[in-house]
């Protein structure tokens, strides 16, 4: 038995979901469900870790506004519940005895900074980990906000200085942190599971035309919007509609402005789960104009439904897409013609979803085993 405690502060104090939650709460369905692995989850905000309160570990399910697995989630929250109550008396600070505190929420951002942290759990015999979702606050700083910059770097030294096992989420990853550790520290890098799709009523008819276009993310100044309304402003009238799907994050005032009256966009700030499903069943194309990536799971989750992807092109997003996604340079020219011709050219449309069919994908329980793998897997 091995036993795995998340702090999951963030997600719990987040009014909105990220990728990283996402993977941090499937992750953790999939964990309780394995016989081998006592699961306990954490809540910091107080500034002392404490295991979840039967009403915080409810607080967490309504991340998720559709049955998970057959309604694994119920299930989750009843072993956590049980598990939790069984390792720590409910109301005392958690108390580490063996096993490993594992940072898979975005831990940065934590009320509890982990300089101050990881060696005090250390000192008790549990072990630390960090799953490094990617590098670019370090590499492209100016990507972000200057205080999240901080607090990313200040988490990765932190897990650096404690000599943490090191867990990324791609080979891109792993090598870029490879290059930053400069040492031969073990890095293990998991397959990034999908939320698999609902399977639409038997009998529907394939998808005629183009379908939506559609752009998943938060909107910031990596993940390419700008080049994107750019390719549309060069292909004028004759544009196809893109359907954006992110919040407002912390990209520029003019950007916004561009995104709410572009009359090529549909810009949705604000999806529930069960909207974007709908989206996606009548979505042809996913377009990722993004200038950097930890992995892009978007990619992997339309490539799952057989949606074709047009996707800049970067190593990460080649990994991501197991080489089934159309990889565009990023330039307004490349996105102009590689749209254009979707929209346009039914044979263009058709190889592009016979690549999509190529795309194999992985479930959020190869993720699981492989976090338990890279745990288990003895240091250098």
């Amino acid at each position: 038995m091995i036993t795995i405690a998340i702090d999951v502060s963030n997600t719990l104090g987040s009014s909105r979901r990220s990728g990283l939650q996402r993977l941090c709460l499937r992750v953790a369905v999939e964990l309780s469900a394995n016989p081998g692995v006592d699961l306990v989850l954490l809540d910091g905000r107080t500034g002392t870790l404490r295991t979840l309160s039967t009403a915080r570990v409810g607080r967490l399910s309504t991340h998720f506004e559709r049955p998970v697995a057959g309604n694994r989630w119920s299930a989750t929250t009843r072993r956590v519940q049980q598990r939790s109550a069984r390792s720590v008396p409910r109301g005392v600070a958690w108390t580490p005895q063996g096993g490993w505190l594992v940072d898979l929420d975005p831990a940065w951002h934590a009320p509890i900074p982990r300089t101050e942290l990881l060696g005090s759990v250390q000192a008790e015999g549990t072990n630390t980990a960090a799953v490094v979702p990617d590098l670019l606050p370090v590499h492209h700083p100016e990507w972000f906000p200057p205080e999240s910059v901080r607090r990313f770097t200040s988490w990765l030294v932190a897990h650096r200085v404690a000599g943490s096992r090191w867990i990324a989420i791609s080979d891109a990853t792993a090598d870029a942190l490879r290059q930053w550790l400069d040492d031969d520290s073990l890095i293990s890098v998991l397959r990034l599971g999908v939320d698999l799709p609902t399977l639409p009523p038997a009998g529907s008819p394939p998808l005629d035309g183009p379908g939506l276009i559609l752009a998943v993310g938060t909107v910031e100044p990596r993940k390419g919007h700008g080049l994107l309304l750019d390719a549309l402003d060069k292909l004028g009238p004759d544009a196809p509609v893109v359907d954006v799907v992110g919040s407002a994050g912390w990209a520029a005032d003019d950007l916004r402005a561009r995104l709410r009256h572009h009359p090529k966009v549909r810009w949705h700030t604000e999806v529930a789960d069960g909207d974007l499903e709908q989206l996606w069943r009548t979505t042809g194309l996913l377009v990722q104009p993004t200038s950097g990536e930890g992995f892009g799971l978007p990619v992997a989750e339309a490539l799952a439904r057989g949606i074709p992807v047009m996707a800049t092109d970067l190593p990460v997003l080649a990994e991501a897409s197991q080489r089934c996604a159309r990889l565009v340079a990023p330039t307004v020219d490349a996105w102009a013609e590689v749209l254009s011709r979707f929209a346009d050219d039914a044979t263009f449309r058709q190889g592009e979803r016979r690549r999509a069919q190529a795309f194999v994908p992985w479930s959020w329980a190869d993720t699981a085993d492989d976090l338990i793998a890279a745990l288990d897997t003895p240091g250098p």
